[in-house]
Protein backbone atom coordinates (compact mmCIF):
# COMPACT_ATOMS: atom_id res chain seq x y z
CA UNK A 1 0.00 0.00 0.00
CA UNK A 2 2.78 2.40 0.94
CA UNK A 3 4.62 1.55 -2.27
CA UNK A 4 1.47 2.27 -4.30
CA UNK A 5 0.95 5.55 -2.46
CA UNK A 6 4.56 6.58 -3.03
CA UNK A 7 4.18 5.74 -6.72
CA UNK A 8 1.07 7.90 -7.03
CA UNK A 9 2.70 10.79 -5.18
CA UNK A 10 5.76 10.56 -7.43
CA UNK A 11 3.58 10.42 -10.55
CA UNK A 12 1.41 13.34 -9.41
CA UNK A 13 4.45 15.44 -8.55
CA UNK A 14 5.85 14.58 -11.98
CA UNK A 15 2.69 15.82 -13.67
CA UNK A 16 3.03 19.09 -11.75
CA UNK A 17 6.70 19.32 -12.79
CA UNK A 18 5.66 18.67 -16.38
CA UNK A 19 3.19 21.56 -16.23
CA UNK A 20 5.80 23.91 -14.78
CA UNK A 21 8.31 22.79 -17.43
CA UNK A 22 5.80 23.47 -20.20
CA UNK A 23 5.13 26.94 -18.79
CA UNK A 24 8.86 27.67 -18.63
CA UNK A 25 9.40 26.38 -22.16
CA UNK A 26 6.59 28.56 -23.49
CA UNK A 27 8.20 31.62 -21.92
CA UNK A 28 11.63 30.75 -23.33
CA UNK A 29 10.18 30.24 -26.81
CA UNK A 30 8.20 33.50 -26.69
CA UNK A 31 10.75 35.18 -28.98
CA UNK A 32 11.17 35.72 -32.73
CA UNK A 33 11.90 32.50 -34.55
CA UNK A 34 14.43 31.60 -37.15
CA UNK A 35 17.79 33.39 -36.68
CA UNK A 36 19.60 30.35 -38.13
CA UNK A 37 16.76 29.44 -40.46
CA UNK A 38 17.19 32.85 -42.07
CA UNK A 39 20.87 32.02 -42.74
CA UNK A 40 19.82 28.79 -44.50
CA UNK A 41 17.27 30.63 -46.64
CA UNK A 42 19.77 33.37 -47.54
CA UNK A 43 22.28 30.70 -48.62
CA UNK A 44 19.59 28.98 -50.72
CA UNK A 45 18.69 32.27 -52.42
CA UNK A 46 22.34 33.01 -53.17
CA UNK A 47 22.87 29.49 -54.50
CA UNK A 48 19.86 29.83 -56.79
CA UNK A 49 21.29 33.13 -58.09
CA UNK A 50 24.75 31.62 -58.62
CA UNK A 51 26.30 33.90 -55.99
CA UNK A 52 28.82 33.11 -53.25
CA UNK A 53 27.23 31.36 -50.25
CA UNK A 54 30.27 31.15 -47.95
CA UNK A 55 31.93 34.04 -46.07
CA UNK A 56 35.39 35.12 -47.24
CA UNK A 57 36.60 35.30 -43.64
CA UNK A 58 34.45 33.11 -41.37
CA UNK A 59 33.72 34.50 -37.92
CA UNK A 60 31.59 32.47 -35.51
CA UNK A 61 28.43 34.20 -34.45
CA UNK A 62 27.45 36.99 -36.90
CA UNK A 63 24.09 36.77 -38.61
CA UNK A 64 23.79 35.17 -42.03
CA UNK A 65 26.97 33.06 -42.11
CA UNK A 66 26.53 29.63 -43.67
CA UNK A 67 29.00 26.86 -42.76
CA UNK A 68 27.31 23.74 -44.17
CA UNK A 69 27.84 21.66 -47.34
CA UNK A 70 26.25 23.21 -50.46
CA UNK A 71 23.68 20.39 -50.69
CA UNK A 72 22.14 21.69 -47.46
CA UNK A 73 21.66 25.12 -49.05
CA UNK A 74 20.13 23.36 -52.08
CA UNK A 75 17.72 21.48 -49.80
CA UNK A 76 16.27 24.81 -48.62
CA UNK A 77 15.51 26.10 -52.13
CA UNK A 78 11.90 24.77 -52.07
CA UNK A 79 11.25 26.91 -48.97
CA UNK A 80 11.87 30.02 -51.07
CA UNK A 81 8.63 29.47 -53.01
CA UNK A 82 6.84 31.00 -50.04
CA UNK A 83 9.33 32.07 -47.35
CA UNK A 84 6.70 32.65 -44.67
CA UNK A 85 4.92 29.35 -45.28
CA UNK A 86 8.27 27.61 -45.64
CA UNK A 87 9.52 29.00 -42.33
CA UNK A 88 6.28 27.95 -40.64
CA UNK A 89 6.51 24.45 -42.12
CA UNK A 90 10.14 24.13 -41.04
CA UNK A 91 9.34 25.25 -37.50
CA UNK A 92 6.34 22.95 -37.15
CA UNK A 93 8.38 20.10 -38.60
CA UNK A 94 11.14 20.62 -36.04
CA UNK A 95 8.58 20.66 -33.21
CA UNK A 96 7.00 17.43 -34.50
CA UNK A 97 10.40 15.74 -34.70
CA UNK A 98 11.27 16.99 -31.20
CA UNK A 99 7.99 15.55 -29.89
CA UNK A 100 8.79 12.15 -31.39
CA UNK A 101 12.33 12.32 -30.04
CA UNK A 102 11.04 13.13 -26.55
CA UNK A 103 8.49 10.34 -26.68
CA UNK A 104 11.19 7.81 -27.55
CA UNK A 105 13.16 8.85 -24.46
CA UNK A 106 10.14 8.91 -22.13
CA UNK A 107 8.69 5.54 -23.12
CA UNK A 108 11.70 3.61 -21.86
CA UNK A 109 10.94 4.57 -18.24
CA UNK A 110 8.41 3.17 -15.78
CA UNK A 111 5.06 4.92 -15.36
CA UNK A 112 5.96 6.74 -12.13
CA UNK A 113 9.01 8.48 -13.55
CA UNK A 114 7.76 9.22 -17.07
CA UNK A 115 6.34 12.68 -16.21
CA UNK A 116 9.68 13.66 -14.68
CA UNK A 117 11.59 12.55 -17.75
CA UNK A 118 9.11 14.41 -19.95
CA UNK A 119 9.54 17.54 -17.83
CA UNK A 120 13.32 17.28 -18.09
CA UNK A 121 13.05 16.99 -21.86
CA UNK A 122 10.49 19.75 -22.34
CA UNK A 123 12.47 22.22 -20.22
CA UNK A 124 15.95 21.60 -21.58
CA UNK A 125 17.12 25.05 -22.70
CA UNK A 126 19.69 23.79 -25.25
CA UNK A 127 16.85 22.04 -27.08
CA UNK A 128 14.51 25.01 -26.76
CA UNK A 129 17.16 27.43 -28.01
CA UNK A 130 17.74 25.19 -31.01
CA UNK A 131 14.02 25.12 -31.84
CA UNK A 132 13.82 28.87 -31.32
CA UNK A 133 16.66 29.46 -33.78
CA UNK A 134 15.28 27.07 -36.38
CA UNK A 135 18.65 25.29 -36.31
CA UNK A 136 19.47 21.77 -37.47
CA UNK A 137 21.28 20.65 -34.29
CA UNK A 138 18.40 18.65 -32.83
CA UNK A 139 17.58 17.23 -36.28
CA UNK A 140 21.19 16.06 -36.69
CA UNK A 141 21.05 14.32 -33.30
CA UNK A 142 17.76 12.59 -34.16
CA UNK A 143 19.12 11.39 -37.53
CA UNK A 144 22.22 10.06 -35.75
CA UNK A 145 20.02 8.12 -33.32
CA UNK A 146 18.08 6.72 -36.29
CA UNK A 147 21.39 5.65 -37.85
CA UNK A 148 22.08 3.66 -34.69
CA UNK A 149 18.61 2.12 -34.64
CA UNK A 150 19.10 0.97 -38.26
CA UNK A 151 22.53 -0.54 -37.49
CA UNK A 152 21.51 -3.98 -38.77
CA UNK A 153 21.03 -2.41 -42.22
CA UNK A 154 24.46 -0.93 -42.96
CA UNK A 155 23.44 0.89 -46.14
CA UNK A 156 20.53 2.65 -44.44
CA UNK A 157 22.53 3.31 -41.29
CA UNK A 158 25.45 4.69 -43.29
CA UNK A 159 23.17 6.93 -45.32
CA UNK A 160 21.59 8.35 -42.18
CA UNK A 161 25.01 8.88 -40.59
CA UNK A 162 26.19 10.72 -43.71
CA UNK A 163 23.07 12.90 -43.63
CA UNK A 164 23.58 13.70 -39.96
CA UNK A 165 27.19 14.77 -40.51
CA UNK A 166 26.12 16.92 -43.47
CA UNK A 167 23.44 18.65 -41.41
CA UNK A 168 25.91 19.36 -38.60
CA UNK A 169 29.05 17.37 -37.76
CA UNK A 170 28.05 16.88 -34.12
CA UNK A 171 28.67 13.14 -34.36
CA UNK A 172 32.16 13.39 -35.83
CA UNK A 173 33.45 10.54 -33.66
CA UNK A 174 30.52 8.21 -34.49
CA UNK A 175 32.21 6.79 -37.64
CA UNK A 176 35.12 5.80 -35.39
CA UNK A 177 32.70 4.23 -32.91
CA UNK A 178 30.99 2.16 -35.62
CA UNK A 179 34.37 1.12 -37.02
CA UNK A 180 35.86 0.02 -33.67
CA UNK A 181 32.65 -1.69 -32.53
CA UNK A 182 32.82 -4.02 -35.54
CA UNK A 183 30.13 -2.28 -37.61
CA UNK A 184 32.62 -1.01 -40.18
CA UNK A 185 30.10 -1.39 -43.00
CA UNK A 186 28.09 1.54 -41.61
CA UNK A 187 31.18 3.76 -41.72
CA UNK A 188 32.07 2.49 -45.20
CA UNK A 189 28.56 3.20 -46.49
CA UNK A 190 28.60 6.67 -44.93
CA UNK A 191 31.86 7.49 -46.71
CA UNK A 192 30.70 5.98 -50.01
CA UNK A 193 27.37 7.82 -49.95
CA UNK A 194 29.08 11.11 -49.09
CA UNK A 195 31.46 10.72 -52.03
CA UNK A 196 28.56 9.70 -54.27
CA UNK A 197 26.60 12.84 -53.39
CA UNK A 198 29.61 15.02 -54.22
CA UNK A 199 30.09 13.26 -57.56
CA UNK A 200 26.40 13.45 -58.52
CA UNK A 201 26.08 17.13 -57.64
CA UNK A 202 29.47 18.20 -59.03
CA UNK A 203 28.14 19.44 -62.42
CA UNK A 204 26.00 22.00 -60.53
CA UNK A 205 27.82 22.48 -57.23
CA UNK A 206 31.44 21.77 -58.16
CA UNK A 207 32.74 25.27 -57.41
CA UNK A 208 30.71 25.40 -54.20
CA UNK A 209 32.25 22.11 -53.05
CA UNK A 210 35.72 23.59 -53.62
CA UNK A 211 34.69 26.69 -51.69
CA UNK A 212 33.37 24.47 -48.90
CA UNK A 213 36.70 22.60 -48.65
CA UNK A 214 38.51 25.95 -48.34
CA UNK A 215 35.97 27.04 -45.72
CA UNK A 216 36.56 23.92 -43.62
CA UNK A 217 40.29 24.60 -43.69
CA UNK A 218 39.69 28.16 -42.48
CA UNK A 219 37.27 27.02 -39.78
CA UNK A 220 39.81 24.57 -38.37
CA UNK A 221 42.28 27.41 -37.88
CA UNK A 222 39.76 30.12 -36.98
CA UNK A 223 39.64 31.53 -33.45
CA UNK A 224 36.97 29.73 -31.40
CA UNK A 225 33.63 31.47 -31.09
CA UNK A 226 32.59 33.09 -27.84
CA UNK A 227 29.08 34.10 -26.72
CA UNK A 228 27.40 30.75 -25.98
CA UNK A 229 30.53 28.63 -26.47
CA UNK A 230 30.84 26.33 -23.45
CA UNK A 231 34.61 25.92 -23.97
CA UNK A 232 36.54 28.31 -21.69
CA UNK A 233 39.19 30.63 -23.23
CA UNK A 234 41.91 28.79 -21.32
CA UNK A 235 41.48 25.89 -23.77
CA UNK A 236 41.67 28.00 -26.93
CA UNK A 237 45.40 27.68 -27.57
CA UNK A 238 47.62 24.72 -28.45
CA UNK A 239 48.36 22.29 -26.80
CA UNK A 240 45.36 22.84 -24.49
CA UNK A 241 43.16 23.06 -27.59
CA UNK A 242 43.82 19.37 -28.29
CA UNK A 243 42.69 18.06 -24.89
CA UNK A 244 38.95 17.86 -25.57
CA UNK A 245 39.18 16.45 -29.13
CA UNK A 246 41.57 13.76 -27.86
CA UNK A 247 39.17 12.99 -25.00
CA UNK A 248 36.22 12.70 -27.42
CA UNK A 249 38.19 10.43 -29.75
CA UNK A 250 39.42 8.22 -26.90
CA UNK A 251 35.85 7.97 -25.58
CA UNK A 252 34.65 6.83 -29.02
CA UNK A 253 37.39 4.20 -29.27
CA UNK A 254 36.85 2.88 -25.71
CA UNK A 255 33.06 2.87 -26.10
CA UNK A 256 33.42 1.09 -29.44
CA UNK A 257 35.50 -1.64 -27.81
CA UNK A 258 32.91 -2.02 -25.03
CA UNK A 259 30.15 -2.15 -27.66
CA UNK A 260 31.52 -5.46 -28.90
CA UNK A 261 29.44 -6.83 -26.01
CA UNK A 262 25.90 -6.55 -27.47
CA UNK A 263 24.26 -5.71 -24.13
CA UNK A 264 26.42 -2.58 -23.81
CA UNK A 265 26.29 -1.32 -27.40
CA UNK A 266 23.36 1.08 -26.98
CA UNK A 267 24.77 2.76 -23.90
CA UNK A 268 28.20 2.96 -25.54
CA UNK A 269 26.67 4.66 -28.58
CA UNK A 270 24.91 7.26 -26.44
CA UNK A 271 28.12 7.90 -24.50
CA UNK A 272 29.99 8.50 -27.77
CA UNK A 273 27.29 10.86 -29.03
CA UNK A 274 27.31 12.88 -25.79
CA UNK A 275 31.07 13.43 -25.99
CA UNK A 276 31.33 13.87 -29.76
CA UNK A 277 30.78 17.67 -29.97
CA UNK A 278 33.91 18.16 -27.86
CA UNK A 279 35.94 17.55 -31.02
CA UNK A 280 35.29 21.21 -31.84
CA UNK A 281 36.65 24.11 -29.82
CA UNK A 282 33.45 26.04 -30.51
CA UNK A 283 30.69 24.07 -28.77
CA UNK A 284 27.62 26.28 -28.75
CA UNK A 285 25.22 25.82 -25.86
CA UNK A 286 22.52 24.21 -28.10
CA UNK A 287 25.03 21.46 -28.98
CA UNK A 288 24.25 20.02 -25.54
CA UNK A 289 21.18 18.48 -27.20
CA UNK A 290 23.62 15.67 -28.04
CA UNK A 291 23.69 14.72 -24.35
CA UNK A 292 19.94 14.00 -24.14
CA UNK A 293 20.01 10.37 -25.41
CA UNK A 294 22.49 9.52 -22.64
CA UNK A 295 21.14 11.81 -19.94
CA UNK A 296 17.48 10.76 -20.17
CA UNK A 297 17.55 7.23 -21.58
CA UNK A 298 16.54 4.48 -19.13
CA UNK A 299 19.09 2.05 -20.55
CA UNK A 300 19.11 -1.73 -20.78
CA UNK A 301 18.79 -3.79 -17.58
CA UNK A 302 22.22 -5.16 -18.52
CA UNK A 303 23.64 -1.68 -17.92
CA UNK A 304 23.33 -0.57 -14.31
CA UNK A 305 22.28 2.95 -15.28
CA UNK A 306 19.43 3.49 -12.81
CA UNK A 307 21.06 2.88 -9.42
CA UNK A 308 20.67 5.43 -6.65
CA UNK A 309 24.08 7.07 -7.14
CA UNK A 310 23.87 7.23 -10.93
CA UNK A 311 20.24 8.41 -10.88
CA UNK A 312 21.09 11.22 -8.44
CA UNK A 313 24.15 12.15 -10.51
CA UNK A 314 22.05 12.37 -13.68
CA UNK A 315 19.55 14.70 -12.00
CA UNK A 316 22.41 16.90 -10.78
CA UNK A 317 24.03 16.91 -14.23
CA UNK A 318 20.74 17.89 -15.84
CA UNK A 319 20.66 20.90 -13.52
CA UNK A 320 24.23 21.82 -14.44
CA UNK A 321 23.56 21.54 -18.17
CA UNK A 322 20.52 23.83 -17.99
CA UNK A 323 22.29 26.43 -15.85
CA UNK A 324 23.24 28.72 -18.73
CA UNK A 325 25.31 31.84 -17.91
CA UNK A 326 26.41 30.34 -14.57
CA UNK A 327 30.20 30.17 -14.56
CA UNK A 328 32.91 29.24 -12.10
CA UNK A 329 36.25 31.11 -12.18
CA UNK A 330 38.14 30.21 -15.34
CA UNK A 331 35.84 27.36 -16.42
CA UNK A 332 32.44 27.05 -18.05
CA UNK A 333 30.02 25.16 -15.82
CA UNK A 334 28.33 23.41 -18.73
CA UNK A 335 31.62 21.93 -19.93
CA UNK A 336 32.18 20.46 -16.47
CA UNK A 337 28.67 19.01 -16.70
CA UNK A 338 29.45 17.31 -20.03
CA UNK A 339 32.75 15.94 -18.73
CA UNK A 340 31.03 14.64 -15.58
CA UNK A 341 28.28 13.05 -17.70
CA UNK A 342 30.92 11.27 -19.77
CA UNK A 343 32.55 10.03 -16.57
CA UNK A 344 29.27 8.88 -15.01
CA UNK A 345 28.25 7.29 -18.33
CA UNK A 346 31.52 5.38 -18.43
CA UNK A 347 31.00 3.79 -15.01
CA UNK A 348 28.15 1.45 -16.08
CA UNK A 349 30.20 0.23 -19.05
CA UNK A 350 33.16 -0.57 -16.82
CA UNK A 351 31.00 -2.41 -14.25
CA UNK A 352 28.45 -4.15 -16.48
CA UNK A 353 27.90 -7.67 -17.73
CA UNK A 354 30.93 -9.86 -18.56
CA UNK A 355 32.14 -10.18 -22.14
CA UNK A 356 30.72 -13.69 -22.53
CA UNK A 357 27.10 -12.48 -22.38
CA UNK A 358 25.23 -14.45 -25.07
CA UNK A 359 22.69 -13.15 -27.54
CA UNK A 360 19.97 -15.13 -25.74
CA UNK A 361 20.89 -13.48 -22.44
CA UNK A 362 20.84 -10.08 -24.10
CA UNK A 363 17.38 -10.76 -25.50
CA UNK A 364 16.16 -11.85 -22.08
CA UNK A 365 17.59 -8.73 -20.46
CA UNK A 366 15.99 -6.50 -23.07
CA UNK A 367 12.54 -7.95 -22.38
CA UNK A 368 12.87 -8.06 -18.61
CA UNK A 369 10.57 -5.73 -16.65
CA UNK A 370 12.25 -2.57 -15.34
Amino acid sequence: MRSLLRGRVLYSAGILAMGLAAAGATDLLNKPFGYDLAAYLIAARRLLAGAQIYPHEPVFGPFGQFFYPPVIAAAFIPFLLSPYAGALAWTLGLFAIAAGFGRSLVCGHDRQTRPWVAAAFVFFPPLLWDLNLGNVTMLAVVVTVLAWEQRERPAVSGGLLALSLALKPLGMTLPVYFLVSGRWRTTAWAMAISVGVVVLTWPWLGQYWLDYVRLVGMLVNAPPGRDSNIIPPELFSVPERLLLPVLALCTAVWAGLQARRPALAGHAFRLTLASSPLVSTTVWYPYLVATLPLLLHAGSPAVRWSGGFVKSARVLLWGILVAQFVRSPGLTVQLLGVLALVLVGSIPLARSAPAQTTDAEVAALATAPS
